[in-house]
């Protein structure tokens, strides 16, 4: 727990500031860190854009694969495996904690669904994960 001071006219109060809210306090505003499940489509694109810089991934490709996948949508949907997929690049469960084990899966975790997709791509492996979508990008059919 941090304790900062704030003075107002010449009256120091302390305040007790939690370790969530001193980390959020240190974190940069970037399109990632402020998205949310309101964000628009514009914002979306420019968090997949920061991921793919970050990772060193073609951003057109993790913008590709997410229209794609999800039309940017924070969905979960039964695949034909008949197991869940969720998220922007419809991640199934066991496929985002093999390889983002320290990140969040389903609905409502965007952030580390954009995160996993960038390590993914990254490790060249999209052509195995992705398959049909892969594809169509691959094509120019998106």
């Amino acid at each position: 727990m941090l304790v900062a001071t704030a003075v107002m006219t010449g009256l120091a109060i302390p305040i007790t500031i939690s370790s969530n809210q001193s980390k959020a306090l240190q974190e940069p505003l970037t399109a990632l860190n402020t998205l949310t499940n309101d964000s628009g489509e514009r914002q979306i694109k420019q968090a997949i854009s920061e991921v793919a810089n970050k990772y060193g991934v073609e951003k057109n490709t993790m913008i590709a694969l997410a229209e794609c996948e999800s039309g940017f949508r924070d969905i979960c949907i039964i695949d034909t495996n008949g197991k869940l997929s969720c998220g922007f690049y419809m991640f199934q469960e066991s496929t985002l904690k093999h390889f983002c084990p320290d990140l969040k899966w389903g609905k409502g975790h965007i952030k580390d669904n954009i995160v996993c997709a960038g390590r993914m791509i990254k490790k060249g492996i999209m052509e195995i994960h992705w398959v049909n979508c892969t594809k169509k990008i691959l094509k120019g059919s998106i």
